[in-house]
């Protein structure tokens, strides 16, 4: 660079002490040598459409009204518990509480009607 061109704006060495930079606009130095803070949004991740459905809180209800000699009632319960952990942990991406609780009332029902049936057929 010649001498007659001026540098474009940016931070440079301090023409009074090399050691720190200031800033050039272009015309003229800053008044101070500091660096101005920088204002960063902070970045959020927002949820991309509507929530979805948990499809485990569904198979929990499915299977537990189906009930299936106990087999649906199990995977009921199982399907449930799944769906609420799951649900809690999408931060609001998925939806579905409200299958998975009358799933999980309806399966542990008739986990408790199977083994009360059972106990009568045996005695």
């Amino acid at each position: 660079m010649r001498e007659t061109e001026t540098p474009p704006a940016g931070y440079y060495p301090d023409p009074e002490n090399p050691a720190v930079e200031r800033w050039w606009d272009g015309t003229a130095w800053a008044a101070s040598p500091e660096r101005p803070p920088v204002n960063v949004a902070p970045v959020v991740e927002a949820p991309v459409g509507p929530p979805r459905n948990n499809q485990f809180a569904m198979a929990s209800l499915v299977l537990s009204i189906a009930w299936v000699f106990f087999i649906g009632s199990i995977l009921g319960v199982i399907f449930g518990h799944l769906a609420l952990q799951q649900i809690r942990e999408s931060d609001g991406r998925e939806v579905g509480r409200g299958n998975a609780m009358i799933g999980l009332i309806v399966g542990y029902a008739g986990l408790a009607f199977g083994l009360l049936a059972v106990l009568i057929l045996l005695d």
